[in-house]
């Protein structure tokens, strides 16, 4: 399952569509195809142009419950346009958020505060997106330049061995840099990006089970 799903990965959820709009996330102001999964950077791009949203906005957990909803909304609309793999693989290893942000997020905390300086001290915060596709593509190179190797081909403990170097050396890095709370931050959020979450999570079970 697991290497069918690095196989598809790439693609998953990314059938053509003409139709300008089919799902709509109230709560991110976020919208499109089911040609466009959406984004939580563009989610944390947003909320850090406009200083009018609450504190709670800013909370990790309020921001993971907004989009793992929006990811809901996505899913429920075009469900129905994915292939069977990849509806196999959604309905086992997507996990929506359903804790609830009011009980975890401490109320009067400056979130917003703490937001600003943790994207103005990383550019991981809100380019985690970009950053990981260069990284995958990046590797993907190496190895077709170095061993004359496809990605594809690798076994799949060396697949989860490239996605968990990133994920750490990324944390190192931002707690090197920025500190113990933004690297914290990065892993409450980020750590729901899709489709990275599930690689992770994947990555783990088979770590759990000795693979």
């Amino acid at each position: 399952m697991l290497k069918l799903f690095f196989v598809f990965f790439p693609l998953m959820m990314l059938a053509k569509s003409e139709i300008a709009v089919e799902w709509i996330c109230p709560d991110t102001e976020q919208m499109g195809n089911c040609s466009t999964v959406p984004k939580i950077t563009d989610l944390l791009q947003r909320i850090s142009e406009n200083n009018e949203y609450p504190d709670l906005y800013y909370c990790p957990f309020n921001i993971v419950e907004r989009y793992s909803k929006c990811m809901q909304y996505f899913l429920y609309s075009c469900y129905a346009h994915s292939s069977d793999p990849d509806k196999t693989l959604l309905a086992t290893y997507y996990l929506p958020f359903n804790e609830d942000s009011k009980k975890l997020c401490t109320k009067g905390r400056p979130y917003r505060k703490e937001f600003i300086e943790h994207a103005a001290c990383t550019n991981a915060v809100l380019k985690a997106e970009h950053l990981w596709k260069q990284y995958w593509q990046q590797k993907t190179s190496e190895l077709g330049e170095l061993e004359k190797k496809n990605i594809d081909d690798m076994p799949t403990n060396e697949k989860c061995q490239l996605i968990n170097n990133y994920w750490d050396s990324t944390n190192m890095h931002i707690r090197f840099q920025c500190g113990f709370k933004t690297e914290k931050f990065h892993r409450q959020v980020l750590g729901n990006m899709w489709p990275f979450s599930i690689l992770l999570k994947l990555c783990n079970e088979l770590s759990a089970y000795g693979v």
